[in-house]
């Protein structure tokens, strides 16, 4: 995996100290085909920031784009995801709308868009129409409802990463 500062390796992140949680190698698993259709200039250009709440969510998505080749970095709340765009700032943004405490993946999009310009893909498990209402101040490039498929995901981002 391709972390966003371009190191190789799992990185750690300040939710815990242990590695990423073990995962059914099932969303390990991906089919040869499917690594050769992905474009390999968005695989080593393209920097995913993924912001959600759910750890199982959130390292799932990681460890996937990241064997795509995308560098992938994650928050887990709205004052992680713009620490980690201060770091390196995203070239796209997969936010769940509804963060838990504090800001939500709204007001984290808003931020990332006025600071770096980042296309924004949203994620929910709630209605759509009401994320496009309280969104619509922001460019927002995709809406995706939950339960989201990793190859659904990973299309995505290669569509809005053009």
């Amino acid at each position: 995996m391709t972390n966003c500062d371009g190191s190789r390796g799992t990185p750690l992140h300040s939710y815990g100290t242990f590695p990423i949680l073990k995962l059914s190698s099932s969303v390990l698993l991906m089919e040869q085909s499917e690594r050769q259709n992905h474009s390999t200039k968005t695989d080593a250009q393209t920097c995913v920031l993924i912001v959600e709440d759910e750890p199982s969510a959130r390292e799932a998505s990681e460890l996937y784009l990241g064997r795509l080749g995308y560098c992938v970095a994650t928050a887990s709340n709205a004052a992680e995801a713009l620490q980690q765009a201060a770091t390196h700032a995203p070239d796209i943004a997969v936010c769940d709308w509804r963060l838990g405490d504090g800001p939500d993946g709204v007001e984290v999009a808003r931020q990332l868009q006025q600071r770096y310009k980042t296309p924004i893909v949203f994620v929910t498990a709630h209605p759509i129409d009401e994320l496009r209402e309280a969104s619509e101040d922001i460019n927002v490039s995709r809406y995706l409802r939950k339960p989201i498929s990793l190859p659904t995901l990973a299309k995505t981002i290669a569509t809005v990463a053009g």
